[in-house]
Formats: C-alpha cells, sequence, structure tokens
C-alpha cells in the first residue's frame, strides 16, 4: 500500500492525515449509528470508527484485538508503524451475558479499554434528559424508558439529536451512579443502572482537546 508503481525508492505515502483516531468495538447497531452520530459532531479533530459483528463481550473483544491487529500490519506495510488507533475500546452491557466477568479480564490484558453499560447501552442516553438512579428490571425495560423519554422519532439519528447540550451533564450522572455503585461492592458486572460510556468521551476530549462540552 503506497508503493510507487515502478516500485522504486519513492516515500511510501502514509495512510491518513495525523488525526487521532479510536476504534470502538459495538454490541449493537443503537452504539454503532451514536458513535458514527458523535464523530462527525466532534468534526475533524478525532475519528471514531465503530464497528459491529456479534452481540457478545467476548466476540465483541476478539473484533476489536483482530481490527487492531490489521491496522498495525498496515500501518507497518505503509511504512510508518506509528500511524495506529491511539485508542482501542469495547462498549459493551450488561444484559444477562455470563462471559462479562472474564471478557473484561481479557481486555484488560490485551490492553484495551472498556465500557460497560448496565442494562444496556440505553442507560447512557436516559441519564442525558433525565437523573435515573433506580434499577431497571431489564435491558427491555430500560430500551422503553428511552424510547418514552426521547418520543417519536423518524431515524435513531433524530434520537441522539435530542440528547443535543446534555453531554455533560450524562456524564456527571453516570460519574455518580459509578460512584455509588463502587461505595456498595457492586461489581462491574452486575451495576444498574450505570454506563461508563462517559469515561470513553472523556478519554477522547483528554486525547484530543474536542470540545465535547466536558470543561
Amino acid at each position: 500500500m503506497g508503493r510507487s508503481p515502478t516500485g522504486g525508492g519513492r516515500r511510501k505515502i502514509k495512510r491518513r492525515e495525523q488525526r487521532h483516531r479510536f476504534l470502538i468495538a459495538c454490541e449493537g447497531e443503537k452504539e454503532v449509528a451514536y458513535f458514527k452520530w458523535l464523530s462527525k459532531r466532534l468534526g475533524g479533530a478525532v475519528f471514531l470508527k465503530p464497528i459491529k459483528k456479534w452481540a457478545a463481550p467476548e466476540r465483541v473483544l476478539n473484533l476489536a484485538v483482530s481490527e487492531r491487529s490489521a491496522d498495525q500490519q498496515a500501518a507497518q506495510e505503509s511504512g510508518d508503524a506509528d500511524d495506529v488507533y491511539d485508542d482501542v475500546w469495547i462498549v459493551v452491557d450488561v444484559d444477562e451475558y455470563a462471559h462479562l466477568p472474564q471478557a473484561l479480564i481479557e481486555a484488560d490484558r490485551a490492553g484495551i479499554k472498556s465500557a460497560v453499560s448496565g442494562p444496556c447501552f440505553e442507560v447512557w442516553l436516559i441519564l442525558h434528559l433525565a437523573d435515573h438512579q433506580a434499577a431497571f428490571n431489564n435491558a427491555k425495560a430500560a430500551k422503553e424508558n428511552w424510547a418514552k423519554l426521547v418520543g417519536p422519532t423518524r431515524i435513531v439519528q433524530q434520537e441522539f439529536e435530542r440528547t443535543e447540550g446534555y453531554l455533560a451533564t450524562a456524564a456527571t450522572r453516570a460519574d455518580a451512579l459509578l460512584d455509588r455503585h463502587a461505595r456498595d461492592g457492586t461489581p462491574r458486572h452486575k451495576r444498574n443502572p450505570s454506563s461508563e460510556v462517559g469515561l470513553l468521551i472523556r478519554s477522547v476530549a483528554k486525547a484530543t482537546g474536542a470540545n465535547v462540552e466536558l470543561d
């Protein structure tokens, strides 16, 4: 990739502009849509690449590892081994996954960060519009709560537009929930309601200086 047509000694072309890039392996389509929406909102300062294949934490982790390896190999072939993702995350739900604790351990060992939501990603969205603290019976209940809060929409991006201007509020509320669970000694895979997506957002803001309303 980037070689001259004659195979001569011309300098290889780098694969991309030097900007911050984050790989985010997700469980669901809504998560992928959200991070694509957020990436556009952040403009050129940062590129978020959300990907999805299977809805299980261990498979999400495998996808992240595979994509990271492919990116590292492409960077080496392009002649710029440092031209790799600045950060790699998995975004997963507590839901009913028995293998979640082990997947989180393996992610940590692999140097991949994780953002867990309990019982599901919609808790992160809910926290933009409501200071919800009571546990949900299940993921379905959380999704129904979000649908009621956001109201009728034609496309999923309209749901995210309803969260505009409340990103810092959501992160603050999410922090409070995480602090409460930590004080109670509740392990990550049993926290309900909770979301660590705000940690991911703060990581993006810290690395890029992007304006994500978290100052």
